[in-house]
């Protein structure tokens, strides 16, 4: 089996996967779109898509370098933020109070 028929198997259709692997290859060389298409890329692919990735070096150091120069794409939204903490103080507070009233 070759190998880009044992991908397709693995990942379910590479094409995106391919798609990305093209934009790395020209990164930097890339516009604004095909910047946001690496990034969303990048934040929503599953573990082996990334390992498949990762397999080839000079593409995942690409992938590294996009990374690092736009981070503002990896950020947690302060939204997002907020909601976790939300939830960290919410939890702290029903800890207390369970405490509290002697259920712990």
């Amino acid at each position: 089996m070759s190998n880009v028929q044992s991908r397709d198997r693995l990942v379910g259709g590479a094409s995106q996967l391919d798609r990305v692997e093209d934009l790395l290859g020209r990164y930097p060389d890339t516009n604004p779109s095909e910047g946001a298409e690496i990034a969303a890329f990048l934040k929503s692919a599953t573990p082996l898509e990334v390992g498949l990735l990762s397999s080839n070096a000079r593409l995942w150091t690409k992938a590294e370098q996009y990374r690092e120069d736009h981070p503002q794409h990896f950020r947690m939204a302060r939204r997002e933020l907020a909601l976790w903490l939300g939830l960290g103080a919410a939890v702290i507070a029903a800890l207390v109070l369970l405490w509290d009233v002697g259920a712990l």
